[in-house]
């Protein structure tokens, strides 16, 4: 049994699904949901890259989404 910590962040825009098709797609660089020159769409793609790639991270992150419902990412770190 592998224990983790995780954290949840919940975000009540309601229409970030339907600016997506792909929930996969949230993780790519310079993916952003605003207007042209009001955001670079890297925050998301470089926590992913930190949180799973990072040396000695080996965690997980991942975006649940229901049109109506609000968003939420999950975040979970291994403990050694």
């Amino acid at each position: 049994m592998v224990k983790a910590l995780c954290w949840t962040f919940l975000s009540t825009w309601k229409r970030f699904l339907a600016k997506i098709k792909s929930t996969c797609k949230v993780f790519q660089p310079f993916f952003t949901t605003k207007p042209t020159r009001q955001g670079t769409g890297l925050s998301i793609s470089l926590s992913y890259d930190i949180i799973t790639k990072g040396q000695g991270t080996q965690g997980e992150m991942w975006v649940e989404s229901q049109e109506g419902q609000g968003t939420q990412f999950i975040i979970s770190l291994p403990i050694q």
